[in-house]
């Protein structure tokens, strides 16, 4: 069990797209600093103008991601969607650099559900990559993983799908299952992520699931 110290920031991956960008606010919100990854400083104006600390770094470069945990003690987690193998690399890294900085706590905020069995759907099998990288290296860590979400249908394929071929099945859990997730839009994500990181209870030891 810990007390999340407000004089330290909360480091949001990926703070330049829509999830990091709002898990920022959360915390800005719940009267927390942040500390915002990005790639390019010049490219989130709005951050910018909320006057988050920024960071730069890559996912890819060890180094920018011990300098952006540096003084950090918890962390939301997001991985770009990639090959299997980049994934990895960048799981490894982004683990590495928390264990390196001492931090006390990751949430890993995923792009789907997972499963409790095995199951080949690309996506599934990425996340219980990422889990298991996580896990591997004793990190006090808590998932959150949406079945879905429904901006997803918006996207050109999923249109394609339901239109031309008048379906649209991802790979999901039985909905009958009593901790079944539920399709969840933007904001539901960054709200759990921003529940996981506050409840310490919930981080009580590696691969809590929110």
């Amino acid at each position: 069990m810990f007390v999340i110290d407000k004089s330290q920031p909360i480091l949001a991956y990926l703070a330049s797209g829509a999830q990091g960008s709002a898990v920022v606010r959360a915390a800005l919100r719940h009267g927390f600093k942040a500390r915002a990854l990005v790639r390019n400083r010049k490219r989130v104006p709005a951050l910018v103008a909320l006057g988050i600390e920024l960071a730069e770094g890559d996912l890819r470069d060890p180094a920018s991601l011990r300098a952006a945990s540096t003084g950090i003690a918890h962390a939301v987690l997001q991985l770009p969607i990639g090959s299997q193998e980049d994934m990895r690399i960048q799981a490894e890294n982004a683990v590495s650099a928390s264990l390196a900085c001492g931090l006390k706590s990751v949430v890993l905020t995923l792009a789907s559900a997972s499963r409790p069995a095995p199951c080949e759907e690309p996506s599934f099998v990425a996340n219980a990559m990422i889990e298991d990288v996580a896990r591997r290296s004793g990190l006090p860590f808590a998932t959150v993983w949406p079945t879905m979400y429904l901006d997803n249908l918006l996207k050109p394929s999923a249109r394609t799908e339901i239109v031309q071929q008048r379906v649209f099945a991802p790979p999901m859990p039985n909905p009958s299952a009593s901790r079944g997730p539920r399709p969840m839009t933007a904001p539901a994500p960054p709200s759990l992520c921003w529940s996981a990181v506050s409840m310490p209870a919930i981080i009580g030891s590696p691969g809590r699931k929110a």
